[in-house]
């Protein structure tokens, strides 16, 4: 999905890789590139957490407004608790997500290419079923990778390397 954002113009959008608290559950955040921290591009930025957590919605809200969307892996094929997009294909889901997510698309709504190149070099390296996380595992939950993402599940490689910064967005 990703990907096909990608491809539709939305290149500032981004994943936010990490492991549930409990250390079972992958969570995919998808966030404009505003939304990340600088030092670690892979990480959504502190006020977004702040946010949730202010809501009493640790992992999301998933409404129109929200500045993150969250996909937690027991949602399995129900993407961001969506019901009717268990058979969608990844441009379909593509297309729910700006429809559904309106203010992630405006923030995400840019030229990063840098962020792009990575993100499908990461996942070309990361085949056939691997997926990236700032943790390790459940014990590790506190460490976070400094300059690479670890890959879980099956891949060759046992890391990748940290995305590019987000590209500085002019005010005018």
């Amino acid at each position: 999905m990703l990907v096909e954002l990608h491809q539709m113009g939305f290149q500032s959008i981004r994943l936010c890789p990490t492991l549930h608290m409990s250390g079972v559950h992958w969570v995919a955040w998808f966030t404009g590139a505003c939304n990340v921290r600088n030092s670690n591009a892979a990480e959504l930025h502190p006020k977004i957490f702040k946010h949730f957590i202010d809501l009493g919605q640790p992992y999301g809200e998933n409404s129109a407004d929200t500045p993150a969307a969250c996909y937690i892996s027991p949602q399995q094929f129900q993407y961001f608790e969506w019901e009717d997009a268990e058979n969608d294909s990844p441009q379909q889901l593509a297309k729910r997500f700006i429809s559904r997510f309106p203010r992630i698309a405006k923030d995400g709504n840019s030229s990063d290419p840098d962020y792009v190149e990575w993100y499908r070099d990461s996942v070309h390296k990361t085949k056939p079923e691997g997926i990236f996380s700032i943790y390790e595992s459940a014990s590790d939950t506190g460490l976070k990778a400094d300059g690479f993402l670890y890959v879980l599940g099956h891949s060759s490689v046992q890391t990748v390397d940290s995305p590019p910064p987000p590209v500085a967005r002019s005010n005018g």
